[in-house]
């Protein structure tokens, strides 16, 4: 049985633990200048429609000085190996985890400012673990050298290396031709090369919002996609469809098509200062003479610096291509600690 709010208050005093996003008050706050992965739309759509299993969900959050942390409570998900790899004696009992694997930045907002109200929110995190039968609690996907990987080193947290995230800022382009002028020339010469191609080839470019785009279609590219790294299952159907709707303005699909067939879709997020290219399917077999995805990238660069703000993240994996097209390396660390 899961246990009631004040419970949970009672363990976790001074900090407020609400099972939903709706029982918060003051989160807004607490998270206007972090990532897309802890506004609210984000955080309601994984608790409504979870991309990946969850026991259970939980928010730790101090009124007054407003550190805000989502939790789950996780068993045997590990996409990114990084439990296995520093940690297997974590995969036999459930793990209390902030955030989640889908989210590849992860902060403690509110922490540098009030070191005191963040070392009872990793308190409060301990017991919550404790009481819900962890054997381990942490963060995951943590940037090193951020404000975040540096209050919980002085909380007494161990780093261990997990991934990187690729990103770039975006505030010297005014446009697609500023950007594409500081590659090295040849992938210039790669990236024009299929934006030529696929301009001959009639492609036409559409930017939608999620309940206009063509989802199952992404889906059904996304996994093909993936099933090349064993990973199609990142993309459960049905599921992850009804998350990207109700993502709303968080979220806008870029989609490409050749006669009427979709050959790449990507999804991107957008919060006050980032652009997200989240995820990205392609048909690589319609499109002869070019790379789809080369292409949806370009469109997707246009569009993030339209949008005015200040950074494009890329998220993890696939990093010769980012370091090819100029996007920095941040290592992600993972901060996790038996119960």
């Amino acid at each position: 049985m899961l246990p009631a709010l004040q419970t949970l208050q009672s363990i976790a005093a001074p900090v407020d633990v609400p099972l939903t996003i709706d029982a918060v008050t003051g989160w807004d706050e607490a998270v206007a200048a972090a990532p897309v992965f802890y506004q609210r739309p984000f955080l309601k759509a994984f608790e409504d429609t979870p991309l990946h299993p969850v026991l259970r969900h939980a928010y730790l959050h101090t009124p007054r000085t407003h550190i805000a942390v989502p939790v789950t409570l996780q068993h045997g998900i590990d996409p990114m190996g990084v439990l296995a790899t520093h940690f297997p004696s974590a995969r036999e009992q459930p793990v209390l985890l902030s955030h989640v694997w889908h989210c590849y930045e992860t902060v403690l907002p509110g922490a540098e400012a009030h070191p005191e109200a963040a070392a009872a929110v990793l308190r409060s995190m301990r017991e919550l673990a404790d009481h819900w039968g962890a054997g381990h609690f942490g963060f995951v996907n943590v940037p090193a050298d951020s404000p975040t990987a540096a209050a919980l080193e002085r909380l007494g947290m161990t780093p261990v290396p997990a991934e990187n995230g690729h990103g770039l800022t975006l505030a010297p382009f005014h446009g697609l031709d500023d950007y594409l002028a500081t590659l090295a020339s040849k992938p210039r010469r790669n990236l024009t090369h299929d934006l030529r191609r696929a301009q001959e080839a009639g492609v036409e470019t559409e930017i939608l919002p999620p309940a206009k785009a063509d989802l199952d279609g992404f889906v059904a590219l996304a996994r093909a996609t993936a099933a090349k790294y064993g990973n199609a299952d990142y993309y459960r159907p049905g599921i992850f469809q009804d998350f990207v709707l109700a993502l709303g303005e968080c979220a806008r699909i870029i989609e490409l098509r050749r006669a009427g067939h979709l050959i790449a879709s990507a999804i991107t997020l957008l919060d006050q200062h980032r652009y997200h290219f989240w995820c990205v399917g392609v048909d690589y077999a319609a499109a002869p003479g070019f790379s789809p995805f080369y292409t949806v990238f370009a469109d997707v660069m246009r569009d993030a610096i339209a949008s005015g703000r200040g950074r494009l993240e890329l998220g993890r994996r696939n990093p010769d291509f980012k370091r090819r097209y100029g996007f920095q390396a941040t290592p992600l660390c993972a901060y996790i600690a038996a119960v």
